[in-house]
């Protein structure tokens, strides 16, 4: 199931444990090398860290009151996290991100992406177009197939083909017979 990000944002985390809210999530870490969010950021005022993460294999359920998690201990200070540090120390924001085509073609810049629940993997990305070409498109959605390299500054995707209409054969367009057309008295 494919969920904007927008969605998680601000999202409480709950606790099966005791049933109370522990903190909300603040932002996703996103991991530029498999385009994953491995783990969000998390604040609110019951926390022992004042900057704790969430890995997103901690989260339980994803239900309508909020994230459920097992116990407050899932809500890890960053301290600890030697290998979450080195995606963090990427410092990677997907979302205003530069699109461009393989050829070099500006399509906008990324405005939210969805997720995939069940790995937390980017599938889709939703493509702001400059305000020039915003005239005739809203929003492009790009499927994650179609990336071709990320940086830190530029998400470079492939180039559209339009498909060619082949040409319908002459001999083919008058050989049809209208059923419902009345035969001319000529």
């Amino acid at each position: 199931m494919l969920v904007p990000i927008s969605r998680f944002i601000g999202t409480p985390v709950m606790s099966l444990q005791t049933g109370l809210p522990l903190a909300r999530l603040a932002d996703p870490i996103v991991d530029p090398r498999k385009l994953v969010v491995p783990a969000f950021r998390v604040v609110g005022t019951r926390l022992s860290h004042s900057v704790s993460v969430l890995h997103t294999e901690d989260i339980r359920e994803i239900g309508e009151f909020g994230i459920i998690v097992d116990s407050d201990e899932k809500l890890m200070p960053l301290d600890d996290l030697v290998r979450l540090q080195q995606v963090i120390d990427f410092g990677f924001e997907l979302i205003g991100l530069k699109v461009v085509t393989k050829s070099g073609k500006k399509l906008g810049r990324v405005g939210s992406y969805a997720l995939d629940l069940e790995v937390f993997q980017v599938q889709q990305i939703y493509v702001q177009p400059n305000w020039r070409q915003s005239l005739l498109n809203d929003q492009l959605t790009i499927h994650r197939s179609q990336i071709v390299a990320i940086t830190n500054k530029l998400l470079t995707v492939k180039d559209t083909t339009t498909p060619v209409k082949k040409p319908v054969p002459a001999a083919a367009t008058t050989a049809f017979v209208n059923p419902f057309r009345q035969p001319s008295s000529e």
